[in-house]
């Protein structure tokens, strides 16, 4: 059976990271189309939403959008390869010796996955609601990971459960956590806050450099034979050659270098 384009690129853009071959206006319209792609998505749903209701939006072509995605399909499946590295990371920085990981770990994926007033991110809305709608490779390959990731969070409790409650759109992040706390036998009233996360900066713009003072203007000169008061690195001999002193050419001096006795 031959695997999917999409599944294809999105494997390879993720072995990449940030594609590096497009330029920093590129990739500043590339990112703009994922924010306002996934807005209009979470407003409008995959299959009511084409490519050419994101362009008017934009005020871009349809050809602009296609050249970084094929298909709101492709779009979608970056937002979820997107947003399912950043709940990776967040899960990833709680070290499995920790004896409270399991908890941590659900806090960190709540905050993950969660807005400002508990509800679901636009990105986590559409992973629950709209992955479906892919096709069977591009959906095994995000049902895949985010089963390992209820795997991770489950303790002892059934994977799917937990990943049931935690991605509920209609609970509250403090209502799960207690959920989970009372079904494992453990207090509600030691639950683990929700870490504060905070968005990266995009990797694709320059980090800003140090503004070096300016030189200062190197002090005027005159013809000299005097040898003392020459820097070394300004010796020079006479124009024949001779080397009976040292002189230093000044270029605001108009006067002519001196000649040898």
């Amino acid at each position: 059976m031959p695997i999917a384009p999409n599944l294809l690129r999105s494997q390879v853009e993720d072995f990449e990271h940030t594609p590096n071959y497009l330029s920093s206006k590129l990739l500043a319209r590339r990112d703009r189309i994922l924010t306002t792609g996934r807005h209009l998505l979470a407003l409008h749903g995959l299959r009511n939403l084409r490519i050419c209701d994101l362009a008017i939006a934009l005020n871009i072509t349809s050809a602009a959008i296609r050249t970084h995605f094929a298909d709101l399909d492709a779009l979608l499946i970056e937002i979820l390869r997107e947003h399912g590295r950043a709940i990776n990371k967040a899960l990833s920085g709680i070290h499995h010796a920790d004896p409270d990981a399991v908890g941590k770990r659900r806090a960190a994926y709540l905050a993950a996955t969660r807005g400002p007033h508990g509800g679901l991110t636009e990105a986590h809305f559409l992973l629950v609601r709209d992955a479906t709608m892919l096709s069977a490779e591009n959906y095994t390959a995000i049902h895949q990971s985010h089963d390992q990731n209820g795997i991770i969070l489950a303790g002892k409790l059934d994977p799917d459960i937990v990943l049931t409650l935690l991605d509920a759109p209609r609970l509250e992040p403090l209502r799960i956590q207690a959920m989970l706390a009372t079904l494992e036998g453990t207090d509600p009233a030691e639950i683990i806050p929700l870490p504060v996360l905070t968005a990266p900066e995009p990797a694709h713009q320059p980090q800003p450099q140090p503004q070096q003072p300016p030189a200062p203007p190197a002090p005027e000169r005159d013809w000299s034979d005097d040898l003392a008061d020459v820097p070394d690195d300004l010796l020079q001999t006479y124009p024949d050659g001779q080397t009976p002193g040292a002189w230093v050419f000044n270029p605001g001096c108009a006067r002519a270098p001196p000649s040898a006795a």
